[in-house]
């Protein structure tokens, strides 16, 4: 081989490896596109510029802050009437801000904090309850969607009933959040990474939001799904925030 062949196939050898480390590159930055499924005239891809999950000091904070509202105090009375109690410890806690940039300046972000409530009766069998809160801001506009959890202890958390305070300050059964979550994650997430249905057997429901949001399972990939399957379900269409969540009706 003379030294001319030699000398292109190197060139031709590093180009290609400087390539392969500009495609990891690209893969590993902050801003991130994620499919979802929307209708043909709202945006095809969640864009996330940036995530945080929360330490269990500022989820505590600011669950405590929330529950001083209406609605949260009326769920909390309403869990704490059917035997349950706040969690504590580290466990007990799930927090996390998802952040957006549109290309025009415009920015969003989605917070979702929850804490698990727990009961110390023999008779419960093992149900699970929690108490979350949904905020989706961007400009001068801002939400809240405020709801409690029941997990029956003879199924998975899947199978979980959702609760909310409506507009008489009643706690009634919801098809809301969780059921627009649950489904974002079965149709377009669990095909991307069969690892995510053994999150399902988490014994509560913040850890089970923390394995979804554990990056070292299928490459993160499940953590950008599940993160955008969290915002989308939190602006609830909401023109203000579709253009960065996407439109996922609750």
């Amino acid at each position: 081989m003379t030294a001319s062949i030699k000398g292109s196939l190197n060139f031709i050898l590093v180009l290609t490896m400087f390539l392969s480390s500009l495609n990891t590159l690209s893969a590993r930055s902050t801003a991130t596109s994620i499919r979802h499924l929307t209708p043909q005239n709202q945006p095809t891809e969640i864009k996330i510029n940036d995530w945080k999950l929360l330490d269990v000091g500022e989820v505590s904070q600011r669950i405590e802050e929330f529950r001083k509202g209406k609605a949260g105090a009326t769920l909390d009375a309403f869990l704490r009437k059917k035997g349950y109690s706040p969690g504590d410890g580290q466990e007990a806690f799930f927090g996390v801000d998802i952040f957006f940039k549109g290309g025009d300046g415009k920015e969003a972000k989605t917070s979702i904090v929850l804490q698990d409530y727990v009961s110390y009766s023999v008779s419960s069998g093992g149900d699970r309850a929690a108490i979350a809160f949904a905020t989706a801001s961007s400009g001068d506009q801002s939400s809240t969607y405020s709801f409690g959890l029941f997990g029956d202890g003879k199924t998975g958390l899947e199978k979980a009933t959702e609760f909310y305070v409506n507009d008489q300050f009643n706690v009634v059964p919801a098809h809301s959040w969780w059921t627009c979550f649950l489904g974002n994650l079965n149709t377009r997430c669990v095909g991307r990474c069969r690892a995510i249905a053994s999150c399902f057997s988490a014994p509560t429901f913040s850890q089970f939001l923390r394995c979804l949001t554990n990056i070292g399972i299928c490459a993160g990939s499940q953590t950008l799904c599940a993160l955008g399957a969290m915002a989308c379900c939190t602006c609830n269409c909401n023109w203000w925030c579709s253009w960065a969540c996407g439109c996922c009706h609750s």
